[in-house]
């Protein structure tokens, strides 16, 4: 199993380094509204944040991980946290060594059900992942708009595209799989013009 996916939110060059040395994914939010904004992308595994930035925030960051991250592991780095952060976390001293740091993270992981580290909700953060780089691409402006649709379209293509290579352009397999009338999916490949090989993978 690949290391978890960690957002952290500190600017503290020690734990960005003992983080990446030790071949976690990391997505950095720098302030608290950027914090709010990745944990609803729903990126990240693990959310290691600022004992300073949790305090000064911690109402709205709880809202946002009870609204949008229910259960994610929270590890509070260099303080125990606000005492009424109403949801339970666990405390990571600032990294000499890096040991404690990933010992917290380690055992932020304890009271997580296994179904929801084995993946089980990969895709959701896989997408979330892939649209929080795509805003920050853009930033500081906006893409441009019309982005419903074009998320949408480009989403669709690619999950006609993969299941009918998994099913060896095979329609009536792939219309099954994805949950659709045949005559509906054959629709949807003409309009977004996706070639069909047959008998291929």
């Amino acid at each position: 199993m690949n290391a978890p996916a960690v957002v952290l939110a500190s600017a503290d060059d020690r734990t960005r380094q003992v983080l990446e040395a030790a071949g976690y994914a990391l997505l950095f939010a720098p302030t608290a509204d950027a914090l709010i904004h990745v944990l609803g992308s729903g990126y990240g595994d693990i959310a290691v944040v600022d004992a300073a930035m949790l305090s000064a925030a911690a109402r709205r960051i709880a809202d946002a991980v009870e609204r949008k991250r229910p259960g994610i592991p929270i590890v509070v780095l260099g303080g125990e946290g606000p005492v009424r952060f109403p949801i339970p976390t666990r405390h990571a001293p600032l990294p000499g060594d890096g040991e404690g740091l990933l010992d917290a993270i380690g055992h932020a992981f304890d009271g997580v059900e296994a179904g929801s580290r084995s993946g089980q909700d990969s895709l959701s953060r896989a997408v979330g992942a892939h649209l929080a780089r795509y805003f920050e691409a853009h930033a500081p402006g906006l893409p441009g708009p019309g982005l419903h649709g074009r998320v949408l379209r480009e989403v669709e293509r690619s999950l006609i595209t993969h299941a009918l290579d998994a099913t060896r352009g095979n329609q009536l397999k792939a219309a099954t799989l994805l949950g659709l009338n045949r005559n509906t999916l054959r629709k949807k490949i003409r309009d977004l013009d996706i070639d069909i090989v047959r008998g291929l993978r």
